[in-house]
């Protein structure tokens, strides 16, 4: 889901990087490529979507599809974090400090995209509640961890099955030596 909210905010960002250019802009960093707005002094900020939905609103209104799709998939996130958000590891603190983080900017972000047909709603309103960036590096970290463990779990399953049943071979769900993608 993470994926698909990042492709969809990719996409907006394309819009806008192409609408106007010279506001607009994607600049390279240390951890990638990212979009920046510029003012007329050409100062430069990185682009948030909750810190610049008056402007979404006001001046790109044929993005806010886009931000509504954005804030459908949060609402499936946010379903899935509080239905099985125990799931995660314990161990895992900055784990489960990053889902709580993400769930307060998707509050945020839900009231804002919600306001945006209101514009005059969002002006003078400061939102300090961003997207925890780390979460993505977090999550593909514990889909790994897990991949693993069960991939080890496996081997040992099939050890302890051909010691135990060495005439009869212990069934395949899945091919040997594969995984799903993360």
């Amino acid at each position: 889901m993470l994926q698909r909210s990042s492709g969809v905010r990719r996409q907006l960002c394309d819009h806008l990087a192409n609408k106007d250019h010279d506001r607009f802009r994607f600049d390279k960093e240390a951890d990638g490529e990212h979009l920046f707005v510029y003012d007329a002094a050409g100062t430069r900020v990185r682009f948030r979507l909750i810190e610049f939905m008056y402007e979404l609103a006001t001046e790109h209104k044929e993005t806010l599809p886009m931000v509504n799709e954005i804030v459908a998939i949060g609402e499936t996130m946010s379903a899935l974090i509080h239905e099985k958000g125990g799931l995660a590891l314990a161990a895992d603190a900055n784990l489960t400090d990053l889902l709580g983080k993400y769930l307060a900017h998707f509050s945020i972000l839900r009231e804002v995209a919600a306001k945006a047909a209101k514009p005059e709603e969002l002006q003078g309103i400061t939102y300090n509640v961003l997207y925890p960036i780390e979460l993505d590096a977090e999550l593909k970290k514990g889909i790994a961890y897990l991949q693993d463990n069960l991939e080890r779990w496996s081997e040992f399953s099939a050890k302890l099955w051909n010691e135990a049943m060495p005439a009869n071979p212990m069934p395949h769900i899945t091919a040997p030596g594969t995984r799903p993608s993360a």
